[in-house]
């Protein structure tokens, strides 16, 4: 990442920790959503392609349902409200899909950080990783605190921040709620 857009980034990030204690909710970047759409359409219709001309129509059946499905799935993503990552004075809340949404106190998440994300994402992709308490009961949230070290993880960096940036405003996001709400 290049000065510029490191600056542009901590200047978002500046941006919304002004809006304590908010709420204020980050949406995913349709930019970056938009690259794996459109490279899913290209191998659903190569998929197409080969079924049509009969060259391979097994692997055009399977090429064609597997980036299909991706297509779909990354384009509802694109839909105004499917994904979005709420800031407050008591936590956040992730929504995913329209339906699925996780709700997180600032006094139960530790330890956000910016890392790779696991294979086969790719090697340049980083997510925002912590420790939720919510989850230490699930026997799936013990096992990623053996092997990663985190049980949780944002599941992009919303808008046009950084992973880095994102860990550094949920980190400083925290620190002003617990002071918030900590007795004087």
């Amino acid at each position: 990442m290049n000065t510029t857009e490191m600056s542009t980034s901590d200047a978002d990030a500046d941006s919304l920790l002004s809006r304590f204690p908010g709420p204020v909710t980050l949406y995913p970047s349709y930019g970056k959503l938009l690259k794996p759409v459109v490279i899913c359409l290209v191998f659903a219709a190569v998929g197409w392609l080969q079924i049509r001309d009969g060259t391979h129509p097994i692997w055009g059946w399977l090429t064609a349902i597997f980036f299909g499905v991706g297509t779909v799935v990354i384009a509802l993503q694109l839909l105004p409200g499917a994904n979005s990552l709420t800031l407050d004075a008591k936590g956040f809340e992730t929504r995913v899909f329209f339906l699925r949404r996780i709700r997180s106190q600032w006094q139960n998440v530790t330890n956000f950080i910016a890392k790779p994300a696991l294979p086969p994402a790719p090697q340049d992709m980083k997510l925002v990783w912590y420790n939720d308490s919510q989850w230490n009961g699930w026997w799936l949230a013990r096992k990623e605190t053996a092997m990663l070290g985190y049980n949780a993880s944002l599941g992009g960096s919303y808008g046009q921040l950084s992973a880095d940036t994102l860990a550094d405003l949920m980190i400083r996001w925290q620190r002003r709620a617990q002071a918030h709400s900590s007795p004087t």
